[in-house]
């Protein structure tokens, strides 16, 4: 599996265990907000990787590449751009918005060593 997936699919499991905690600690609304943020980053961190590996892609032009890489980057703020704000005006809880979407940061820092080690 590559690192890749695996920085997924920690940011997942660290997006659950904080809205268990959430919901333990304080309240179905706060678990809800925290879910929304962490499959609003994972979902970024996903389009990121994908775009970021096509776009490295040894037979593609560099023209074309940097278009591509342009396009993707306003498409995906867009994107993120409106969910965010989507989850905002609904009333969620945003400090616990915020703790969902800092899990793929967590999951970056849990796999130090296994970045540190491919580079």
């Amino acid at each position: 599996m590559d690192l890749t997936n695996q920085i997924g699919i920690r940011s997942l499991i660290l997006t659950a265990i904080f809205a268990v905690c959430a919901y333990t600690l304080h309240s179905l609304d706060a678990s809800a907000a925290v879910l929304a943020g962490g499959l609003i980053v994972f979902a970024n961190f996903r389009l990121s990787s994908k775009n970021l590996n096509a776009i490295m892609n040894p037979g593609i032009n560099p023209a074309i590449g940097k278009g591509l890489a342009l396009v993707s980057y306003i498409v995906r703020f867009a994107l993120l751009g409106t969910a965010i704000y989507m989850v905002i005006t609904s009333g969620i809880q945003p400090v616990f918005f915020i703790l969902g979407l800092s899990s793929v940061v967590g999951a970056i820092f849990i796999s130090f060593r296994e970045l540190r080690s491919a580079v």
